[in-house]
């Protein structure tokens, strides 16, 4: 409400109701009010991002759950290959006793940094080798070229014990291109 002087009435102030022009014509609230109904662009967008998000922790999840599985793995072979390593050595002794101890020590080597890796996790493995790489460059790619030798290696002789010799393919049948 406000007040008006009529100048006729020698002055006095009189109420007169004024609608408000603010909210004149208007349904619903204000442009600067909080209103608590939700917009359905907003909700949809805020469906979609949890939805990402959830999508993304399962991602994760399965990652991490992936490479745990890789670094066990990995570290069954390191143990398996010093146990290999380790019977070499067992039958060096009589024959060469300087090359036997180098072989037991590379085994036992072998054999910690197994149960090294079984004991970290796989970013703490990564973050490590990640660091070593940038301490020591040529070391690093001298032993990754190392590893990649030996690799290909066991890999070439596991293959060769896993595919059948051409004595014992049947004859008239062709040898399988590798």
């Amino acid at each position: 409400m406000v007040e008006e002087k009529n100048p006729a009435k020698g002055g006095s102030a009189e109420e007169k109701p004024r609608p408000n022009s603010d909210t004149q014509g208007q349904s619903g609230p204000s442009p600067g009010s909080h209103d608590k109904s939700v917009d359905p662009g907003t909700s949809a967008a805020t469906t979609v991002e949890e939805e990402a998000r959830s999508a993304m922790e399962a991602g994760r999840d399965e990652v991490a759950e992936l490479a745990e599985q890789r670094k066990s793995a990995g570290a069954d072979r390191l143990e398996g290959f010093a146990m290999a390593v380790r019977k070499a050595a067992d039958e060096l002794k009589e024959q060469s006793p300087e090359v036997a101890r180098y072989a037991q020590q590379a085994a036992e080597g072998l054999e910690r940094t197994s149960a090294s890796v079984r004991e970290r996790s796989a970013g703490e493995i990564a973050s490590t080798i990640s660091d070593f790489a940038r301490r020591q460059p040529l070391a690093f790619f001298g032993g990754a070229m190392v590893a990649g030798f030996a690799l290909s290696r066991f890999m070439k002789s596991s293959a060769e014990n896993t595919s059948p010799r051409r004595s014992e393919i049947p004859s008239g049948q062709r040898e399988p291109r590798l």
